[in-house]
């Protein structure tokens, strides 16, 4: 019966395909430039909706095979929006159309900031941006309503906030809600750069509303919000959380100091949507004791956490999937409460895909009852949950994971 109802639940999701394949959905412009489209817009009073793609993004491709053809969605879009697709790379194979975007496409780049792949810029009817969007979804509804979301949040959007500090608009609440807004669209340099400056003319960094700010700029041991972070952690903990200052302190040690020590050269670039690229070979044996001394005169006490950490990263360069669970008990039993959910998705994601061995995927779905227990209405982690326990060879119990999964979901769709 339980086989039965995920068997159903996946022909469903066949069906709906079907369905949306066969209606016209998203009709996009094609054969005019960028001034073209704003000028078309303007005189339809409608807004601007483009789709920046490339031809190699796996999620860009699912999107319009997917999302696009379905007729609700296209009869919103096609009413209130003039659609464009904007390719922002470059093939051998682009067409005269393509072509005759590569300045605009320059231009909107640039601009906007564009790095992620898919997002969807949207504009009012004069060509000013208002909102984005990152990132694909999973069907069809929940892209409308984030669509729906972007026009009604637009007065509170990052592009319109950041007009008003463009004219001097200063006071700390506002700027929270900048640095909040800048985050969720990723715009990071834009958070360092004005974060500091905005800090650097504060008399007092402990404020609630400057420790909020602390959060979304610091990334650097230079940035002047770490000593804050260091000096001060229960009065930060009390704003931003403590596993939220544990995880700031983390990535910049781990950034400046750690992966310089287990790599050659080593370094590492957040390519942001939780990519993180490293480079530098490999050291064989790195001296823990070492790296400890070259932590401590920044980190002090913080140091020996910040090693426990390390080590999982370090043994994921190696492979070394048995020393990685081995690292990763051992930092989970002295730390737990300071690892966050989405660091112990991470190591649990490396098992589910890397290793087959049973007592690892045994450790990995330990991992995950720890998240759960802290977060038991979290689908990610009843799904991984579910994955792990199949490839196990836990069966039943895969299949009951994802019964509550879509109860789950069935009910968060009905309560909307």
């Amino acid at each position: 019966m339980r086989k039965l109802i995920i068997f159903l639940f996946i022909a469903s999701c066949s069906i709906n395909f079907s369905f949306a394949q066969e209606n016209s959905g998203v009709i996009f412009e094609s054969g005019k430039s960028w001034n073209e489209i704003k000028a078309k817009a303007k005189f339809e009073n409608k807004f601007i909706f483009i789709d920046c793609f490339t031809t190699w993004c796996v999620p860009c491709k699912m999107m319009e095979k997917q999302i696009f053809p379905d007729k609700e969605l296209g009869d919103y879009l096609n009413h209130n929006f003039i659609n464009v697709k904007a390719q922002f790379n470059v093939t051998k194979n682009d067409d005269e159309n393509v072509k005759a975007w590569y300045e605009d496409i320059k231009l909107l780049e640039r601009k906007y900031s564009v790095s992620a792949y898919p997002t969807f810029l949207i504009f009012n009817k004069n060509g000013e941006i208002i909102n984005e969007i990152i990132g694909a979804s999973t069907s069809s509804k929940a892209f409308l309503s984030q669509i729906e979301n972007a026009i009604d949040l637009a007065a509170r959007s990052f592009y319109t906030l950041k007009s008003k500090y463009d004219t001097g608009k200063r006071d700390s609440a506002f700027m929270n809600a900048l640095f909040e807004s800048a985050e969720k669209l990723g715009k990071t340099d834009f958070i360092n750069q004005i974060g500091n400056e905005y800090l650097s003319n504060q008399r007092n960094l402990l404020t609630r509303e400057n420790i909020k700010i602390i959060s979304f700029c610091t990334s650097k041991s230079s940035d002047k919000g770490l000593i804050v972070l260091l000096k001060y952690p229960e009065k930060v903990d009390s704003v931003i959380g403590k596993i939220r200052r544990i995880e700031i302190l983390n990535n910049i040690a781990t950034k400046e100091v750690v992966v310089p020590n287990l790599r050659k050269g080593g370094s590492m670039t957040d390519y942001g949507g939780g990519m993180i690229g490293y480079t530098g070979e490999v050291i064989q044996n790195p001296n823990w004791d070492e790296l400890y001394d070259k932590l401590k005169p920044v980190y002090k006490s913080f140091s020996k956490e910040i090693i426990m950490a390390s080590k999982p990263l370090y043994y994921s360069f190696k492979n070394d999937w048995d020393r990685y669970c081995e690292a990763v008990n051992q930092y989970l039993n002295a730390y737990g409460d300071e690892i966050s959910n989405d660091n112990l998705k991470i190591y649990a994601n490396s098992i589910l895909y890397k290793s087959n061995e049973s007592n690892n995927l045994t450790d990995a779905i330990k991992w995950i009852d720890f998240a759960i227990k802290n977060n038991q209405n979290d689908p990610d982690l009843m799904v991984q949950n579910s994955a792990l326990n199949y490839k196990i060879g836990n069966h039943d119990k895969a299949v009951t994971q994802m019964e509550k999964v879509i109860e789950m979901m069935t009910e968060q769709g009905n309560a909307r």
